[in-house]
């Protein structure tokens, strides 16, 4: 190639460069059994489906001990249908809970955790790869090599991937969780066993992942370009990183002939047939570059992604003004790439060059894909929400103990609405009676006792048969949720006795026995409701006249101003005043007074 296609080639890697460095996100890490990284994000793809989603985390909770809570108040009286939602944050984890009504638990355990994994989106997604940054926990192997992932009950396994660690520190985990549906989600992350060995399995974990450790690469394509003399070199094969972990190496070396200058590029690359969706690409890089010949000059190896065809990314490594090698870290490359619809095969191609008069290398490590659609919200440590239900109405107190020793009590009330509203009723004998209910129920049933028996009638009036003594009718609420107000609250209908001032009996003090039509006969207005009576009717010398039991005021039973008793049975009695007494059973004396005859009226 001339000097000019070069100088233009390499004005377009350094931009792509710096245009990539410019949007990079950096972290130190240890990758493996120790040796440095940083990652490292690559120009996105452009897609209308992608979405701005940043990936956040936060590691242990600072703040003082909280329970929050919401209440779910019962919805009858005396029902046991009261909630209490709460979640315990803050403080030092792990958390031991007691409530005053016996319940008692603990949460974040001392070897295991919660994590909240929260979805942006608004659809489920499944076996989604997830970037955790796990904070080292006392009882962690200092390697992480203990930890484990499940659902919260720890029932179900979660296939996970250990990017990296710093011993004691942090370390990055890629977990597949099985479903992940909008909103918020939690897992949980369990430790302190001090025998075990990493269960990191990355081809469990992605939907494709080449580590290099079984130093096979024969399903990877090799090609070379621009190797125009015998001395230069372009190769691929395996190297270790230390241990069993081996990594993929480009090893190239260019030909030094002054001007015009050359180079030699080296790449890998492999197809894909992905089912329908979007993906990303990982993989860790590291650059050897030496300066061998002309040692006032300088030597580049560079590093380039390609996605079926499309640039994504150029990296290189410098070495100047002295002969000798330069070595990078580690770092960690991340490129979006298209959607694909299934059986679309897609082409990732791993390209290393190196510039004229330099020896340069390029080891791939860990390549793998995983599904994208977002970056979700990782909450490490996030609260559980916990219930606790079937409650009466009534405080609770819960007090909370964290992993410091530190209490916090809390007292959270239960509340519920009040028991039915019902009427009382008095009434004269043998009348119905309307009893009426009301409150803050959907509807109310009417019951003959206090416990026990079906119901009577629903709603919220009554209307008794005819009562003939004092009676208690009972009434429950229904609330909307179907509970039943308890106890029943009664109801009761009084049977008014009379008496000389009650309304429930009225004697007229006077009858006009002339045949005309009007009052004719003496009324007792009301006796009819009390039919086991005796009426007595005396004259000035305290002689009965008239007596009769059971008096109804039917025209065949009433005092007409005769007499029954004795020889002046059925006899008018003169005009005057006369002496009554009305004994009806249950009264403590009978009612008395005077009646009037006077036939001229």
């Amino acid at each position: 190639m001339d000097i000019r296609f070069y100088q233009l080639l390499s004005f377009f890697v350094f931009f792509s460069f710096q245009l990539s460095l410019s949007i990079a996100q950096k972290s130190s890490s240890v990758l493996h059994d120790g040796y440095s990284a940083k990652e490292v994000k690559a120009i996105p793809y452009p897609s209308t489906d992608s979405n701005g989603f940043s990936l956040k985390s936060s590691a242990l909770r600072t703040e003082a001990t909280s329970v929050n809570s919401i209440v779910t108040d019962t919805k009858c009286f005396g029902s046991s249908d009261g909630k209490i939602s709460y979640t315990i944050s803050g403080g030092i984890p792990p958390y031991t809970y007691n409530w005053s009504s016996g319940e008692s638990g603990s949460i974040y355990g001392s070897c295991w955790n919660i994590i909240e994994i929260i979805n942006p989106g608004s659809t489920t997604v499944t076996n989604y790869q997830v970037l955790i940054t796990l904070p080292f926990y006392t009882g962690m192997n200092s390697d992480f090599s203990d930890v484990l992932f499940s659902d919260t009950n720890n029932t179900v396994s979660y296939h996970y991937w250990r990017e990296s660690f710093q011993s004691n520190t942090t370390a990055n985990f890629w977990v597949k969780i099985p479903s992940l549906p909008s909103g918020s989600s939690f897992l949980r992350v369990s430790y302190c066993d001090a025998t075990a060995s990493t269960q990191s399995d990355g081809p469990s974990t992605f939907e494709y992942f080449d580590s290099f450790d079984d130093q096979n690469i024969s399903d990877w394509t090799h090609v070379c370009q621009d190797v125009d003399y015998p001395d230069e070199t372009c190769t691929i094969g395996t190297t270790s990183v230390s241990g069993s972990d081996y990594a993929a190496v480009l090893h190239s070396y260019a030909h030094c002939v002054g001007t015009p200058v050359t180079g030699v590029l080296n790449n890998m690359n492999k197809t894909f047939a992905l089912p329908a969706g979007q993906y990303w690409v990982d993989f860790s890089s590291k650059f050897l570059t030496c300066l061998r010949t002309i040692c006032s000059d300088s030597s580049r190896t560079y590093s380039y992604l390609y996605i079926n065809g499309t640039f994504f990314s150029a990296f290189y490594l410098e070495k100047r003004t002295t002969c000798g090698c330069a070595v990078s870290t580690w770092n960690q490359i991340r490129a979006n790439g298209p959607i694909t619809s299934t059986g679309i095969p897609i082409n990732y191609d791993l390209r290393t060059e190196v510039t004229d008069c330099s020896e340069g290398e390029l080891q791939y490590d860990n390549f793998r894909l995983r599904k994208w659609y977002f970056d979700p919200i990782v909450n490490i440590g996030a609260p559980k929400q916990l219930e606790l239900d079937s409650l009466l109405a009534g405080d609770y107190m819960i007090t909370v103990t964290d992993g410091s020793g530190t209490k916090v009590t809390r007292t959270i009330t239960v509340h519920q609405p009040d028991p039915p509203i019902v009427t009382n009723n008095a009434l004269c004998s043998k009348q119905p009676s309307v009893l009426l209910a009301s409150g803050a129920y959907n509807s109310f049933l009417w019951y003959a006792a206090p416990s026990g028996g079906s119901a009577l009638q629903s709603g919220a009036t009554l209307t008794t048969d005819t009562l003939t003594r004092d009676t208690t009718f009972y009434v429950t609420g229904i609330g909307t949720n179907g509970c039943e107000s308890s106890p029943r609250t009664p109801s009761k209908t009084t049977i008014l006795l009379p008496s000389s001032s009650n309304q429930c009996i009225t004697v007229y003090s006077g009858i006009s026995p002339n045949g005309d039509g009007l009052n004719d006969t003496w009324e007792i207005k009301g006796i009819e409701g009390y039919p086991d009576n005796h009426v007595t009717i005396f004259d000035r010398w305290g002689i009965v006249i008239f007596e009769k039991k059971h008096y109804d005021n039917l025209v065949q039973n009433t005092w007409k101003g005769k007499s029954n008793k004795g020889t002046s049975n059925d006899q008018d009695l003169p005009d005057g005043t006369y002496y009554y007494e009305i004994d009806i059973n249950g009264l403590s004396k009978p009612l008395s007074g005077y009646v009037i005859i006077n036939r001229e009226q």
